[in-house]
């Protein structure tokens, strides 16, 4: 019976292993390695920092302002107020920039821009801020809706049977 020349040498080695005139070693056996067990620390004193968030507070706002027969346009304001002095704050709005400067704490900033959606639609206006704390940058986001309501999302998913009934998967 002949193997194909990919497996041969395999099994050849472990032929020759198997085959060779060592005899066994004598004495006991080595005993296998201790397992490595790590445990996690547990409780507030030894628990790391949670994660730093942006010393910002953002608010986004949007009115409509007059637009077009095909377009609506919308007047969104951003109100920034740092919790700490800031050594740069850039404000954007739907990816635009607004400002960039420095802040006080307390000082509000108030960022303008007007965006257009066509009539009848609606979408979500994103404003951010990135601030640098301590020469690292930081970021913060708030969100609102511009024109038509956002289409609600499906209760679950709609599974057919095979005999054509249309079952509707609720889970909680």
């Amino acid at each position: 019976m002949s193997l194909p020349r990919r497996i041969a040498p395999w099994l050849m080695g472990a032929a020759l292993v198997a085959c060779s005139g060592n005899p066994p070693t004598t004495g006991p056996a080595p005993s296998p390695p201790a397992p490595i067990v790590a445990e996690a620390p547990t409780g507030p004193a030894t628990r790391g920092p949670d994660k730093p968030t942006a010393p910002i507070d953002l608010t986004l706002e949007a009115r409509p302002v007059a637009g077009t027969a095909t377009v609506d346009r919308f007047e969104v304001v951003m109100n920034a107020t740092p919790r700490r002095d800031l050594d740069r704050v850039e404000l954007a709005i739907d990816g635009q920039p607004a400002t960039v400067a420095t802040a006080t704490a307390g000082a509000l900033g108030v960022a303008r821009a007007t965006v257009e959606v066509p009539r009848g639609e609606g979408r979500d206006v994103v404003g951010t801020a990135v601030v640098v704390v301590d020469g690292k940058r930081m970021g913060r986001a708030a969100q609102v809706r511009i024109g038509a309501p956002a289409a609600a999302a499906p209760a679950g998913t709609i599974i057919h049977l095979p005999d054509g009934t249309a079952v509707q998967e609720v889970r909680p």
